[in-house]
């Protein structure tokens, strides 16, 4: 998560539709965990005599006999203080982690608020999309002018430790919540980079992370720059208020900047490709069950094919940013420059609780509209273009330079 994650309410792919029925069996599964055997037990008191927990009828085929006799047993034996309620947070989180999905977790309501939060685009933390990616937490892309970037953290940087404490068999959700914290605050990752052969160590700190989702500039040559940050709530309003502004500015060429974008709803993703697109597919929905959903575009252009435009992708680009470069390279709109994205083609539903917990699921993959399954693979650019650790350094950007030349050249 992408320290951010992404969603799919609004649909992700990065929020999407609610499907309430997976939500509903999710949470009864859990608290039929704590309801006790569905014979003979009926009903189970718990230490505090204010909660009570009734069974539900068995769906399924599993036996929870061994979950309760160890239930049981800490509750008759461990010579500490039960939380009931994180004993329950943990059951869930275990059981979403034995999907072995890198994308599927449960948030308890403080992870909740704090993801919600950073979807807004302001939360506390280090401002850094991570994930696991080959069974290690990595770094999607830290978000621009955040302490992970001022700190040197980069697209594709594997967090081998935070605090001291080994990331290999960290869940996702607590290497989200060790990396956040209070502004002002410290946090020590141990990164491995990929070119160099030993580990080192960064120093962050902390800070309140505000992000603007999208911005633009116009530059020489009447060409409009436009970088997007993530694609949140407030993404599609400004990007048409800046297609506007483009519009009355003259410019025909424009760059859009996908780097160290982590995603975000793909709602949002869709109705931005829907600016260039006319009634075109712009995405598809594959399901586990083989069943299908296509996104079409529907409001009407606002670039037409007389503009030029370039897309910028790195290692941090992802999800929500992969369907627009994906859309536009499937047809022909777009020249993409860079380097090859991070390859996340799976769709999450976010589904919230009462109690203020949520759980993010993998429900289907995306393809783009020519048909590929991009998952794990990437966009391959155009033109590859590399930044080297001098660029960083030297806070050079051939990227961006190689874009405003090929415009300059049409």
């Amino acid at each position: 998560m992408p320290e951010t994650i992404e969603i799919k309410q609004k649909s992700e792919a990065g929020i999407g539709r609610k499907i309430l029925t997976i939500g509903i069996v999710v949470i009864l599964i859990a608290l039929g965990f704590l309801v006790g055997f569905s014979v003979g037990k009926g009903m189970i008191f718990l230490e505090d005599s204010r909660i009570a927990l009734v069974n539900r009828e068995k769906k399924t085929s599993v036996d929870f006999g061994l979950f309760w006799q160890v239930w049981d047993i800490i509750n008759e034996k461990y010579s500490g203080k039960s939380d009931y309620q994180k004993m329950v947070y943990g059951a869930i989180e275990g059981m979403v982690g034995a999907l072995n999905d890198p994308y599927s977790i449960f948030m308890d309501p403080d992870m909740t608020k704090e993801f919600m939060g950073s979807l807004d685009g302001s939360f506390g933390g280090i401002g850094a999309e991570v994930a696991i990616r080959k069974d290690q937490l990595t770094v999607v892309a830290p978000l621009k002018g955040s302490p992970a970037m001022k700190a040197g953290l980069r697209a594709g940087d594997v967090i081998l430790a935070i605090n001291d404490e080994d990331t290999a068999e960290m869940s996702l959700g607590k290497a989200v919540s060790l990396l956040r914290g209070e502004p002002g605050t410290e946090v020590r990752v141990l990164i491995q980079r990929n070119g160099r052969r030993t580990a080192f160590e960064v120093k962050i700190k902390r800070d309140t992370i505000q992000v603007e989702s999208v911005t633009y500039e116009k530059k020489a040559n009447r060409i409009a720059y436009v970088e997007f940050a993530r694609f949140g709530d407030d993404t599609e309003e400004k990007f048409s208020q800046i297609a506007d502004q483009i519009q009355k500015d003259g410019c025909k060429k424009v760059i859009l900047d996908f780097r160290n974008n982590p995603g975000g709803y793909l709602d949002t993703a869709v109705a931005i490709v829907d600016l260039f697109l006319d009634e075109d597919i712009i995405v598809k929905e594959r399901f586990g069950d083989g069943t299908s959903k296509v996104f079409k575009g529907e409001k009407g252009t606002k670039f037409s094919r007389d503009f030029k435009i370039v897309v910028l992708i790195n290692k941090g680009s992802a999800s929500a940013s992969e369907i627009v470069a994906a859309a536009l390279k499937d047809y022909d709109m777009a020249y993409i420059i860079g380097e090859k994205s991070f390859g996340k083609g799976t769709v999450q539903d976010l589904e919230e609780f009462s109690d203020g917990s949520s759980l993010r699921l993998t429900v289907a993959h995306w393809l783009t509209p020519k048909g590929n399954d991009i998952n794990e693979k990437g966009i391959e650019p155009d033109k590859v273009v590399k930044m080297s650790d001098k660029d960083f350094e030297n806070n050079r950007d051939p990227q961006l330079k190689e874009a405003i030349d090929y415009l300059r050249k049409l």
